[in-house]
């Protein structure tokens, strides 16, 4: 419970952070859902902008590098004492950060109940480029750091990872545990990715995604395939369609019987003329019955295109009806900040009841101060306090130094996210002082945002985009580099998704 409640706090204070991914990795293939529960739980977990997984939440630590102009340097975690009506203290977090404000060190520290005492803690080390080369888990062992797990990263001259191994600690030495290794098309999109475990001695195929993408580059296609006999057995497949803006509309997943794909689940994807997502449907399929109705849901923006409502709905195959199950309500300040988020599950006799709440307030900056989470008692009809995010300590970023870092080349990086709502991260590096300019235009080649036009010191470089304002679909940013002395000169341009 504690866990789940986390991974709903974590996403709330601090904005996703730099991952070491330099494009979209698709999701995998979908199993069929069979309760409303189950129709959830989904949709709550591949929304990654509401729920990002419990494993990536110290990850979040590392969040607006570069570009942004605060990092987060330390905070609190408290639990509510029904006994006593005061936060106790439960976990603090103190992050420490390299000279390129790159997260190296996650330590955690855990209250005993007089002082603070060690832990967990995730290490990391990077590329020279910037890129995550691995991350180490340990704990504290009452003496020392003992090592739990490891994953390191592999990437190709293009910072494309190529292999993801994950090992264990086995006491004395790191033994392989599973990897994932990536394969790319000519546009350098995810082509394959194959996943093995390590047994007796030796590295096993277990499962294959193979991606087949359209003209701008968005996917078309899924195929995931098992190894059995020695052989690559086909198990899932899906294809997807999209509008003229690169909003997906329809996917269809489909099972192997053995001899043919059957139908199994689509989602139909329905837009404002903002390119929000407003409406979601699911259908399963039955044999006898074709497609058949099983959840829906239905959302709501502001007039900057900030999620206000989400309702969750499942179907009524008796009554023939859509009935209302959970709903999600979010307030936002002036600078597109969420103030509140409620949950709601719906009562057939009683109407929407409370479930939970979470209440942000922000500093000057529009840096959270201060997250509280709270449960709703329906006996005393009022809120209980749960969970506490507290004792904010934010670092300014004045300049980014550079050292350490090996630029020696113009290059433009994959954006991240991508695809993204409502912003994404543009990096950028320059081998010698330069003239530069990062534009935005759309699929038509107008120019919609100049993001840098200005001279630039040697380095790595990293700026924003933000969506806000835009509709869905596919984007172009380029960027334009000469250096001082004219020299040398640079022009490139890549695509990004904005997918609301």
């Amino acid at each position: 419970m504690v866990k789940l409640i986390l991974s709903y706090l974590f996403f709330f204070f601090v904005t996703p952070s730099l991952q070491i991914l330099s494009q979209e990795l698709p999701d995998k293939p979908e199993k069929i859902l069979t309760t409303s529960e189950e129709l959830i739980n989904k949709r709550m977990n591949e929304d990654k902008e509401l729920l990002p997984s419990v494993d990536n939440k110290i990850r979040m630590m590392q969040e607006q590098i570069l570009a942004n102009t605060y990092i987060v340097d330390e905070y609190i975690i408290q639990q509510w004492n029904t006994t006593t009506n005061v936060w106790d203290n439960y976990l603090k977090f103190n992050p420490e950060y390299n000279s390129q404000n790159l997260l190296i060190d996650s330590l955690v520290l855990m209250w005993n109940g007089s002082s603070w005492e060690s832990y967990f803690r995730v290490v990391y080390t990077y590329t020279g480029t910037g890129l995550e080369a691995t991350n180490t888990s340990q704990y504290w062992g009452g003496v020392d750091w003992v090592n739990s797990s490891r994953k390191s990263t592999t990437y190709d001259a293009g910072d494309r990872p190529t292999e993801f191994l994950y090992e264990n600690w086995s006491g004395a030495s790191w033994e392989n545990s599973y990897r994932y290794q990536e394969q790319y098309n000519t546009h350098g999109k995810l082509q394959t990715e194959t996943y093995q475990y390590w047994s007796g001695g030796a590295w096993n195929n277990s499962s294959r995604s193979t991606y087949t993408y359209n003209t701008n580059d968005l996917i078309t296609e899924q195929l995931y395939e098992t190894w059995s006999g020695g052989t690559w057995v086909n198990s899932t497949y899906n294809t997807r369609t999209y509008d003229g803006m690169g909003n997906i509309l329809t996917q269809i997943n489909y099972t192997w019987s053995g001899v043919a794909w059957e139908n199994y689940t689509q989602y139909m994807y329905t837009y404002d003329s903002n390119g929000n997502n407003t409406e979601y449907l699911v259908q399963n399929w039955d044999p006898i019955n074709g497609w058949v109705n099983f959840g829906h849901y239905l959302l709501q923006y502001d007039s900057n295109d900030n999620r206000t409502e989400q309702l969750v709905q499942t179907w009524d195959a008796v009554g023939n009806q859509w009935l209302n199950s959970i709903l999600y309500t979010y307030t936002y300040n002036s600078q597109n900040s969420v103030l509140t988020y409620l949950i709601q599950n719906w009562n057939s006799g009683t109407g929407w009841q409370n479930v939970y709440n979470i209440a942000y307030t922000y500093d000057a900056n529009n840096n959270p101060s201060e997250v509280i989470f709270q449960i709703w008692d329906s006996g005393s009809s009022e809120w209980v306090n749960y969970l506490r995010q507290t004792g904010f300590v934010w670092i300014t970023i004045v300049d980014v130094k550079e050292e350490g870092l090996i630029v020696d080349e113009f290059k433009l990086f994959d954006n991240y996210p991508n695809p993204f709502n409502p912003s994404t991260k543009i990096k950028f590096s320059v081998p010698s002082i330069s003239n530069v300019n990062v534009t935005v235009f759309d699929v038509t080649g107008k120019e919609i945002s100049s993001l840098v036009n200005q001279t630039l010191n040697e380095g790595l470089h990293e700026i924003e985009f933000r969506g806000n304002g835009y509709a869905s679909g596919v984007y172009l940013y380029k960027l334009e580099a000469k250096s001082l002395d004219g020299k040398h000169s640079f022009v490139q341009t890549k695509k990004m998704i904005l997918m609301k």
